[in-house]
């Protein structure tokens, strides 16, 4: 039995070509100017490897997004963590822009929209964007009080959907919903009430949301997905048809049909399930990613390539080449890479040809494969229908 994506298709490679960034300054915060829908096909057909450099006078760059052509956003910082440092864009091939000073920056698919908190007003997330406006996220009433300084986790395709979290204290945090037509909305909470709740995946029109929820942070997590419209948020089943109580929705492809994610049937083992049409199959990986939760953090949007962490390193999925470390997937991709190059933090763009991290002491990487024949299924549990196996 396989899962079929073979008919699925992602965003459309016909896109017009990329103009550049203008950069202004207005009231501390950055416009930014003519820009049209980025191409996805320039760079599709060569092999590339970008080293991203931190800005003048830092040390470290912290990837925090990428959008469907490949192009990121990042910040440079100096420190364990990066707070509010210099916000920058760069794109395949070499497009660096320098945007501004902020934190949480978050790119739209379609590259148009950036989403961040200024350093002049961290406390109200601003989205930024190709006609040159500016559009301040209003804050929600939450146990009372309005709530600022929340921060952008998801944008989607056009930007015109934002999921953004806010927090009074570690323990106590919430998800909320943005939208051109609603402003902003507290997602509802998971069932029994949640003052911990926790984004990690959005699909690219914005209707589907996964994550998870608890009484607090000290209490295991329970997964949830949420549709547009929904009154509550849908309880996760593990494949016995039981609620799952313990576990994680941790990424869903951009088409939405597909969501993954962990669960510990006996609270100590995490078990990498994916969710189709609501059923959950356990994900059985073969290769690099035997043992361990390893369940995927990115997906591209028919779930053809995945991509997650595995201890202090990355891995990429397809059918065709099994999980491998991130390293190895890029050399039989073409691309001259040292075998035991670490990269962590992996994010995969839409169409699945390029993929973002951080690797080494100080840099961010962007790399870009060639369009495949074809993509394919995930090998799940129970199944033999993958007859190539990746051998270490």
């Amino acid at each position: 039995m396989r899962s079929d994506h073979q008919d699925r298709t992602g965003p459309s490679a016909n896109r017009a070509k990329s103009s550049n960034w203008v950069r202004a300054a207005v009231g501390g915060l950055v416009v930014l100017a003519g820009l049209t829908t980025p191409s996805t096909s320039a760079h599709a057909q060569t092999p590339m490897i970008e080293f991203i450099q931190p800005s003048a006078g830092f040390t470290f760059v912290s990837i925090r997004d990428i959008a469907d052509d490949g192009t990121i956003v990042a910040m440079s910082y100096n420190g364990s963590a990066p707070t509010t440092s210099p916000i920058l864009r760069y794109s395949p091939g070499g497009g660096r822009q320098e945007l501004a000073v902020g934190s949480g920056p978050r790119i739209s698919g379609d590259g148009n929209v950036i989403g961040f908190n200024s350093a002049s007003d961290s406390l109200h997330p601003n989205l930024l964007y190709s006609n040159g406006t500016q559009h301040p996220v209003p804050g929600i009433i939450y146990r009372g009080q309005l709530q600022t300084g929340g921060v952008f986790t998801h944008l989607n395709h056009d930007g015109s959907v934002a999921m953004l979290q806010t927090a009074t204290s570690v323990s106590d945090r919430t998800a909320f919903r943005w939208t051109q037509s609603n402003n902003a909305v507290r997602l509802p909470p998971i069932p029994g009430g949640s003052t911990w709740n926790q984004t990690y995946g959005m699909s690219s029109d914005g209707s589907i949301v996964v994550g998870a929820g608890a009484p607090n942070s000290s209490f295991p997590d329970t997964p949830w997905s949420w549709t547009d419209g929904g009154p509550s948020l849908d309880t996760v089943l593990d494949p016995n048809g039981q609620a799952i109580f313990n576990g994680r929705l941790t990424a869903i492809s951009g088409d939405g049909t597909r969501r993954y994610g962990w669960y510990s049937p006996d609270n100590n083992a995490q078990v990498p399930i994916m969710i189709t049409g609501g059923v959950a199959t356990p994900i059985i990986w073969d290769g690099v990613l035997t043992g361990g939760n390893n369940a995927p953090t990115g997906a591209s949007f028919d779930g053809g390539v995945l991509v997650g962490q595995y201890g202090g390193d990355s891995w990429i999925w397809t059918e065709a080449t099994g999980a491998m470390r991130a390293a190895e997937f890029f050399i039989t991709k073409g691309l001259v890479v040292d075998s035991e190059m670490s990269f962590s933090r992996i994010r995969v763009s839409n169409d699945g040809l390029h993929f973002a991290a951080e690797t080494g002491p100080t840099r961010g990487v962007l790399v870009t494969i060639p369009a495949p024949g074809a993509m394919g299924s995930l090998i799940l549990a129970g199944t033999l229908a993958t007859t190539r196996r990746r051998r270490r």
